[in-house]
């Protein structure tokens, strides 16, 4: 079931709004009620008629309550913004806007990330040569490439898009004497359309990653 976040500036009616949608008020806790504004994460069920279901969150829109927002916003997959038609584009209106443009971001990191994990587990079984080196290099970079082709990746040729280093100067011979292969990726989100860095470390115990 899709998850519709609401959110936007404090007081721009995102309550009010899911209460019209759905007929259920998210506010849970008295305190909200009273006071009139959300403190906590609200929740209802919105059936179309359709058929379609949804569940939708309603965020806090106060600055001092962000990190509610932000515990909110991690399981979204879209999002109504609310705006009032009198104040207009708030502070907290912006700040919810900055924290969503991010949340895709997220969402491909962990996607790329755990699909090289589980692609390069192999790696441990092989000796940790420049044969092993450029065999990651090519299994890792055509992963990335499928990924820019498809159009989550900034760029107009791949390597303006990602970048995948697995060579004798992050696999110095202490690492390979610990038993670890290092990879280090970078990848470049159409948006915000920066680098995105992090390192992979496979060894037979198990994997890590930094970021």
């Amino acid at each position: 079931m899709p998850i519709v976040g609401m959110a936007g500036h404090v007081d721009h009616g995102k309550s009010a709004l899911v209460a019209a949608l759905t007929g259920t008020n998210p506010d849970r806790w008295l305190e909200e009620r009273l006071r009139g504004m959300t403190l906590d994460l609200g929740f209802a069920h919105l059936s179309l008629d359709d058929g379609l279901e949804a569940g939708i969150v309603d965020v806090p829109g106060h600055e001092r309550l962000l990190h509610n927002m932000l515990a909110g916003a991690a399981g979204m997959d879209v999002v109504l913004l609310a705006i009032d038609a009198n104040e207009g584009v708030m502070p907290q209106t912006l700040e919810h806007l900055d924290i969503l443009r991010y949340l895709n971001v997220r969402r491909l990191f962990n996607f790329v990330e755990e699909s090289i994990l589980e692609g390069t587990q192999w790696v441990v079984f092989e000796p940790n040569d420049p044969r092993l080196w450029d065999s990651v290099k090519r299994n890792v970079s055509a992963f990335l490439r499928r990924v820019w082709r498809d159009g989550a990746l900034f760029g107009l040729t791949s390597a303006e898009a990602f970048f995948v280093k697995c060579d004798a100067e992050n696999n110095t011979q202490d690492t390979i004497d610990i038993g670890q292969l290092i990879i280090d990726v970078g990848i470049a989100p159409v948006k915000p359309a920066e680098f995105v860095v992090f390192r992979i470390a496979q060894f037979a115990g198990g994997a890590a990653v930094s970021e």
